[in-house]
């Protein structure tokens, strides 16, 4: 003899059925937050290209004049901007690409990132109206899987 199953009633079928649909918004709506985010815009310019008002975006949209709200250790994943006429935290004065290949490691990174700003502040003839540290933005093992080579240089006052 062969067990049948029990018979379910329709009214835990439809709860079941909604149970998926309203699970199915959610994720979708999970997906479409997340999208929108990583793919986030340009901050606002002007017609020059200066920032135009404190917005946050992603650090490989800064440009070369972009004034940063601050600069903290550790991964940035979102940046503030601002006009660089408003007291800041920084000022980009370049950015370049590290050489593509595999993960050399982070103290490699690091090392390659930090001469290459040194050098490029150097070549610039840059001076500082205040005491100043040069800091990079660099990649990190991750993003450097989905091919960030992206370095960004700014000067930070002490």
């Amino acid at each position: 003899m062969k067990p049948t199953p029990p018979h379910q009633p329709p009214k835990r079928k439809n709860l079941a059925v909604a149970g998926l649909v309203i699970t199915g918004v959610g994720v979708l709506g999970l997906g479409l937050i997340g999208f929108v985010a990583s793919t986030r815009s340009e901050p606002d310019r002007d017609a020059s290209g200066q920032v135009t008002s404190k917005q946050t975006t992603r650090p490989e949209k800064l440009r070369v004049g972009d004034c940063v709200t601050e600069l903290r250790e550790g991964e940035v994943k979102d940046i503030g901007v601002q006009p660089c006429d408003q007291p800041n935290g920084g000022k980009v004065f370049a950015v370049f690409e590290l050489p593509a290949g595999a993960w050399p490691g982070l103290a490699t990174v690091q090392a390659a990132a930090e001469k290459g700003c040194t050098d490029r502040f150097k070549a610039a003839k840059l001076k500082a109206d205040k005491p100043s540290d040069v800091f990079f933005l660099h990649p990190v093992e991750d993003g450097w899987t989905h091919g960030d080579r992206g370095t960004t240089c700014l000067i930070a006052p002490k």
